[in-house]
């Protein structure tokens, strides 16, 4: 079980490149108060793309204020020219997704998507389907509407429309049966067909390899001939009273050899490789691949079978180096194993060796060492090539990590008796930093742990025991 370790490193901040004149003097703008300012100053100016720029840009600012009144009066100047994003609606729609802001997902569904759901291309919809559930934002009239669009344009979605159209259900839960089984059979359908397409191209590959080897053996053989037929003319120089002549026999053979070459050229050159792009599935396959399979385990936990599915097309291809997987895909596949309780040894073990990739990938966040060490709780391993690779970045991060799951990790490995020095050396500065947002209850318990597993200096301990007798102190006469 050998895996090429090569990754791709996708990026999860939302880059904009700017493509209009005030879009480009946004990018100078690092603190929120002042872009807003140069914003409502210059907003009759702005285009629609300049519009979706500041939005995109206000994620990425520094001390982001939504309530301030400079950003609500730029956003009346947004809804007052809403028709302006008729025709494309689902980009403004996503990113106010993205700031979190439902007010304005409230008012978009409102004036623009209530009576004009049923007018936007698929792509559009699992957009606006994403964006909604991303803010746990549940409109049943919007989701019912979806489900039927769903039903008659399934046949024409791709896998990256599907994987959108997956999470937001699994976000909401609320995805019938007869919609589930439809989205279902789609990614079947696109599947099946892409791993013909695969199997094509190893195939070729594989003939390829094999004709490129039969050249080599022919050239070592027109070598070989050419030396022999040299040899012959000298020894047919010598000895010219002779009878024996093969001149023919030797002509015969440079004839097969130069027929040959010339039959294999023509199908060694036919090397134009199958992209794998039809049914536009080429990129992002193993995101989209790994979005469908961890929605489908929390939307149904008693059908571990299209889990395989996936799971196999993913192995297959990245044994073929049809494909690469990133951290997100790699929690995922620990999630779908945690939820269905899959302990089959043949698929830890393949789960293990994808692990191993981890390492390699910068994107690893909070939300995804704590997913895997749950998951890894669950089913009860403790394989260094999981532990080392989840110590290698909590050990940098986890003074970063949000307060609850830092909490759970470190719970969770003492409950594995797990021990690296050097990881709760940095899980000690973590709490220090971060303890006071945590419940009384559970600072306790961090108190507990460090005192009896020896881990806690009187710093770490005198820090903790500081921030009980607070909690305890707001409990009794309130918060301060």
């Amino acid at each position: 079980m050998n895996f090429s370790l090569i990754i791709k490193r996708y990026s999860k901040i939302l880059n904009w490149k700017h493509d209009t004149y005030y879009a480009s003097l946004m990018n100078k703008y690092t603190y929120f108060d002042e872009f807003m300012r140069f914003c409502n100053d210059n907003k009759e100016y702005f285009t629609k793309r300049d519009i979706v720029a500041s939005l995109t840009y206000i994620h990425h600012m520094k001390k982001v204020d939504l309530l301030s009144p400079t950003f609500n009066n730029y956003n009346d100047f947004i809804y007052k020219n809403i028709y302006m994003f008729r025709s494309n609606i689902s980009t403004l729609v996503h990113r106010y997704a993205v700031l979190g802001h439902t007010k304005s997902l409230l008012f978009i569904y409102e004036n623009v998507l209530k009576n004009n759901i049923l007018n936007y291309d698929n792509k559009s919809i699992s957009l606006i389907a994403w964006s909604y559930a991303k803010n746990n934002f549940y409109l049943s009239d919007l989701f019912i509407e979806i489900n039927k669009i769903l039903k008659a344009c399934i046949k024409t979605m791709t896998l990256h429309e599907l994987s959108l159209i997956s999470w937001a259900y699994s976000k909401i839960n609320r995805l019938p049966p007869l919609e589930m089984i439809c989205v279902k059979n789609r990614v079947y359908e696109l599947l099946n067909a892409l791993d013909e397409e695969l199997n094509h191209v190893i195939e070729n590959s594989a003939t390829k390899t094999h004709l490129d080897d039969i050249k080599m053996n022919i050239n070592e053989k027109s070598t070989y001939f050419e030396m022999k037929n040299e040899n012959e003319k000298e020894y047919l120089n010598k000895y010219t009273n002779t009878d024996f002549n093969d001149h023919t026999y030797l002509d015969e053979t440079k004839e097969l050899i130069s027929s040959e070459k010339h039959n294999l050229g023509n199908i060694y050159e036919d090397n134009s490789e199958n992209r794998i792009d039809n049914l536009g599935c080429k990129k992002n396959l193993s995101q989209d691949i790994c979005m469908i399979m961890k929605s489908y385990s929390i939307m149904n936990k008693s059908d571990p079978f299209f889990f395989l599915f996936l799971f196999n097309f993913i192995i297959k291809n990245i044994q073929n180096n049809k494909m690469m997987i990133t951290a997100q895909g790699i929690t995922s596949i620990w999630v779908c194993l945690r939820e269905y309780e899959i302990k089959n040894k043949k698929i830890i073990e393949y789960a293990l060796e994808l692990s191993r990739f981890l390492r390699l990938d910068h994107t690893v966040n909070s939300s995804m060492m704590h997913e895997i060490v749950v998951s890894i709780h669950k089913l009860k391993i403790k394989d260094r090539r999981i532990l080392y690779h989840l110590f290698y970045h909590l050990k940098r991060k986890c003074i970063n990590m949000h307060v609850q799951h830092l909490y759970d990790i470190i719970t969770i490995l003492q409950d594995m008796k797990i021990y690296d020095d050097d990881l709760w050396k940095q899980f000690g500065v973590a709490v220090q930093k971060k303890a006071i947002d945590l419940e009384l209850i559970q600072i306790k318990k961090l108190h507990n742990i460090f005192s009896i597993n020896g881990k806690g200096n009187d710093r770490i301990l005198g820090v903790l025991d500081s921030f009980i007798q607070i909690k305890e102190d707001i409990n009794v006469y309130g918060p301060i």
